[in-house]
């Protein structure tokens, strides 16, 4: 009897899954962060950066607590594309520096591939899993700023030890 009540459950109730999402979303803005921190050479102001957290925090949990499921799934699916392209699309604020400079030494390598791997596994479970636009079309993007990125290694090579320890110093 209680086996029957248990598969007969909903497996998602909409707090379990803002709770999930919210898991998910803040231990990748950890991950994102922690490089944030390793590569900042020092001169911007985090207060926009952490207003802008909370507040995609609070609207996440707003609209999942507000809304009927299925229109809180499209508005947080939205939402979600906004965030995953800033966080993908951020590296390519450097291009300039790295063209002008002709060195990728503000340009993290392992970001860029990981960009590049994560967001290409993202787009082909979009794609041809779930077939879920909100999945697939943010991670076009992110393919796209990966393999810049990646050109642009190829093009200017790696940043010599020097130049990055020099960097890393400055820090």
């Amino acid at each position: 009897r209680r086996a029957q009540l248990v598969r007969d459950r909903p497996s998602s109730s909409p707090l379990r899954l803002v709770a999930l999402l919210l898991l998910h979303t803040r231990i990748r803005i950890l991950i994102h962060r922690a490089q944030f921190i390793k590569y900042d050479s020092g001169e911007f102001n985090l207060v926009p950066y952490y207003a802008g957290v909370a507040g995609v925090f609070g609207t996440v949990t707003a609209l999942a607590t507000m809304l009927p499921i299925d229109q809180a799934q499209n508005a947080i699916g939205w939402l979600g594309c906004a965030v995953v392209v800033s966080m993908l699309g951020g590296p390519l604020t450097v291009i300039k520096t790295v063209i002008d400079e002709k060195s990728t030494k503000s340009l993290p390598f392992p970001m860029a591939v990981m960009t590049t791997i994560n967001a290409s596994l993202w787009l082909t479970f979009g794609y041809t899993v779930v077939h879920d636009p909100f999945v697939w079309g943010p991670n076009v993007l992110g393919v796209s700023s990966g393999v810049t990125q990646l050109a642009l290694f190829a093009k200017y090579g790696m940043p010599p030890k020097e130049e990055a320890e020099a960097e890393a110093e400055e820090k």
